[in-house]
């Protein structure tokens, strides 16, 4: 949608739906809450210049829901969107060999954000399984428990953590 409404490499963007944004978490905060299909308009900086651009959202190719897993688990609504990372991202991670897929959207009522969870984090392991593609993951939620806390380790810009997911 970005590329389709103009938005180009090094176009800095400064007001979303007539919202200013000063960092980029600004701009993630309101794409997380926003749906496909929506309107946009933005206020970008090109070169120097200011201009106008707006689209309408829709699913990244590459995004898969990540929700229950099989049905004796369906009540488990981590709320994530996710996708394998690009070979670039991949480089950019490569700390010991550490792989991972990307967290692209976080649904603030669901448990995953309640955890701390952030979209641009990588998880690498979830419930001491590695995770290296999303179907890895899609896996591990079919293992996990009815309740109790699980683990997942993360890189979160270049720095790695953990963090406890609390299922009830």
């Amino acid at each position: 949608p970005a590329q389709k409404a103009g938005l180009k490499p090094g176009d800095i963007i400064l007001q979303y739906n007539e919202v200013q944004i000063m960092r980029a978490s600004d701009l993630l905060n309101l794409l997380n809450r926003a749906k496909p299909s929506d309107s946009f308009r933005a206020q970008i900086q090109r070169n120097g210049k200011q201009m106008t651009i707006s689209g309408k959202l829709t699913y990244a190719p590459n995004d898969v829901r990540a929700q229950g897993g099989d049905q004796q688990n369906d009540e488990v609504q981590l709320g994530l969107r996710l996708r394998n990372l690009t070979a670039d991202e991949q480089a950019e991670i490569a700390v010991d060999n550490t792989t991972g897929i990307l967290v692209t959207t976080v649904d603030p009522t669901g448990l995953a954000a309640r955890s701390g969870l952030l979209a641009g984090d990588v998880i690498t392991n979830f419930h001491q399984k590695p995770i290296k593609k999303v179907t890895d993951f899609s896996s591990a939620i079919s293992s996990l428990p009815k309740k109790g806390v699980v683990t997942i380790e993360i890189i979160r810009q270049g720095i790695p953590a953990i963090i406890g997911l609390r299922i009830e």
